[in-house]
């Protein structure tokens, strides 16, 4: 290049640029088209109701400047897929670089999808070419990092098993959105900036408007307070709330009634929400089931032998016939699993149809005298601790002697008569 002469661009361009002096002849450019922008959403969920404040929770989580990581937890049938859409797509033009979907496949009855399975269709997908895809975890998730930094994704995450198959998936952008849908709690994502929702069951409200809106026409409003005893028989979840209006759908000469008639019995009603494997109450219920390990599957199938609505530790320690600190211990894991509520600070109960499942699952399983022993165990505590009470409520009055199996652990206290009398007993134990 001659002294004086040199190159120079101005204004903006895209692509591959060719400078000369002179040009004789055609000049080809052969380069790859830019990938097309992921918008990879399942369609928005049909006749989704009401999660007001859920929604607005999941608003408010997404902060300028920092990345988005919401895990929606919840069990299974309970509407985290759904809200985690309607969310998405309400919202979806705040992320102009594209939206990322994959269902991980925690519970999916299937081995769940590895980190570099994920990786590697998140790397086609934001346009890298097949074989150019690395092999080794490390340097996939490294690549990603690199073509995600500074982008503005959203990225859903169905169906997670744990945070070891999310950690590698987070996009490496403080404009960046995350939502994790998981049956189990993964806490340990809080410490990558997780905030964990806890999806509940419909209202009663809320889950009449669903029934209506799936059936559609004045049948629901003919009958509201045959729909208000339906959707309290499905417990509120949104699964059986559709399964019930799919029965009712294919049946235009049915009545509510009749559908509550038939769910009225404790005994069939599972197997009446679960018409087919595709939209089936007992089916979601037992890929749950079958993800826990042997001893916390006996957990669930105990505790359900409870007589009351709401329990406490020691009586579930009772239950177990094991000691409070890993009753607790077991607790939890159910907690964490979503098969189990925690009501207040340890105060648990079974979603009505959890319990159902679980009574189910025991009596397949367990024998009779197992079940029998368990259940006394329970009632002799109650007894004891109601005997407890009785001492300080009437300490001179004559009683009885009674033969325990076992001795009672972890007995209520109460401090004098005027505390026992202000706290009450009921089968959930003392009310506190």
């Amino acid at each position: 290049m001659g002294a004086g002469v040199h190159n120079e661009m101005s204004g903006s361009f895209r692509g591959g640029v060719v400078q000369a002096g002179a040009v004789h002849g055609d000049i080809h450019l052969h380069a790859d088209s830019a990938p097309p922008i992921p918008r990879q959403l399942l369609p928005a969920p049909a006749h989704f109701t009401d999660r007001a404040s859920d929604l607005a929770e999941l608003d408010a989580m997404l902060v300028p400047g920092e990345r988005m990581l919401a895990v929606l937890t919840g069990p299974g049938g309970i509407g985290k897929t759904a809200l985690a859409l309607q969310w998405a797509h309400r919202g979806r033009d705040r992320f102009p670089d594209g939206q990322i979907y994959v269902d991980l496949g925690g519970f999916s009855g299937e081995t769940p999808m590895s980190s570099e399975e994920a990786l590697g269709l998140f790397l086609r997908s934001l346009g890298v070419a097949p074989q150019r895809v690395p092999a080794d975890l490390a340097e996939q998730a490294a690549l990603y990092r690199t073509l995600t930094a500074g982008k503005s994704l959203l990225v859903l995450l169905d169906n997670a098993r744990a945070a070891l198959q999310v950690r590698p998936l987070l996009p490496n952008s403080s404009s960046s959105a995350v939502v994790v849908t998981s049956r189990t709690r993964l806490t340990d994502l809080v410490v990558d900036g997780g905030r964990l929702l806890d999806i509940r069951p419909l209202a009663a409200s809320s889950a009449v408007t669903l029934l209506a809106r799936t059936l559609g026409g004045s049948r629901i409003a003919d009958e509201q307070d045959r729909a208000e005893a339906l959707v309290d028989l499905c417990g509120g979840l949104p699964i059986a709330v559709r399964v019930a209006a799919a029965r009712l759908a294919a049946r235009p000469k049915w009545s509510v009634g009749r559908v509550v008639s038939e769910l009225a019995d404790e005994q069939l009603r599972l197997a009446m929400l679960s018409p087919s494997n595709e939209l089936s109450v007992q089916t979601t219920f037992d890929l749950s089931y079958r993800a826990l390990d042997e001893r916390t599957a006996v957990v669930y199938r105990r505790l359900a032998l409870h007589p009351g609505q709401t329990f406490g530790p020691a009586v579930a320690a009772s239950l177990l016939g094991r000691g409070l600190p890993e009753a607790c211990r077991l607790v939890e894991e159910l907690v964490d699993s979503s098969l189990l509520e925690e009501v207040a600070e340890d105060r648990y109960r079974f979603h009505d149809l959890l319990k159902l499942h679980a009574r189910q699952q025991a009596g397949k399983l367990d024998d009779q005298e197992d079940r029998d022993t368990a259940l006394r165990h329970v009632l002799e505590w109650y007894l004891a601790g109601a005997m407890v009470a009785d001492r300080i409520v009437t300490p001179h009055r004559r009683r009885l002697d009674y033969a325990f199996r076992t001795d009672p652990a972890e007995l209520p206290r109460f401090a004098d008569r005027a505390t026992k009398l202000l706290r009450g007993w009921n089968w959930s134990g003392p009310t506190s």
